[in-house]
């Protein structure tokens, strides 16, 4: 675990460091930092941007992040906030150790685009509580029986839960359990940035 996170991390950290980023603070509690060019390693390129960040708790209730990094409350229509960053925190982690994406929902699938991302959410994170259906109903009721059953629109996918990850690449269970942190079907479930910090996996 420990030769995964230098060999991604070290680099930064050692620029920052010697060369810190430039930064402007715009407020007494908020500071804009530059971006540091990061030149990738033999591996799948990911580009990113930030023209879809907001400022401050909203709700907002329009559909963010591409579908293989949505968090689940997006897809079903509910308006989101800032748990919506800590489930891309949980995606992040696992394409910086080399796991890939646990969400691949083809946007070929059309209208079918929705309900085969919540098939492979299901197949990741297990069946939604009854809580979560109950934060829009009348779009729950596409995909989910009034016994919060799953209508089977698309079938769910045969892949790993997130606890089969203990092991993999010699993963400790801290990961696991770090990951089910993240990735929450509720979002008043998922830890906050602070949580994240204080972390054991983080802080071993």
């Amino acid at each position: 675990m420990e030769d995964i996170e230098n060999a991604s991390f070290k680099d930064v950290e050692e620029s920052e460091m010697t060369n810190p980023s430039a930064r402007k603070q715009v407020s007494h509690d908020r500071t804009i930092y530059a971006s540091r060019a990061i030149f990738p390693k033999e591996g799948p390129l990911r580009l990113s941007g930030f023209s879809e960040a907001r400022i401050g708790p909203g709700p907002y209730d329009y559909p963010a992040m591409p579908m293989p990094y949505r968090a689940p409350e997006i897809t079903l229509g509910v308006p989101w906030s800032y748990p919506i960053d800590i489930w891309c925190v949980g995606l992040v982690a696992r394409d910086l150790l080399g796991l890939g994406r646990p969400f691949n929902a083809d946007h070929e699938a059309g209208d079918m685009y929705e309900a085969a991302h919540l098939a492979e959410l299901i197949a990741v994170l297990g069946p939604p509580p009854a809580a979560f259906l109950a934060l829009n109903p009348e779009k729950a009721a596409q995909f989910w029986d009034e016994e919060g059953r799953w209508k089977d629109i698309v079938p769910i996918p045969e892949r790993g839960m997130l606890e089969s990850l203990e092991g993999q690449m010699d993963l400790p269970l801290a990961f696991v359990k770090f990951m089910r942190r993240t990735l929450t079907w509720m979002p008043n479930e998922r830890a906050t940035a602070k949580d994240l910090l204080e972390d054991p996996w983080l802080n071993d």
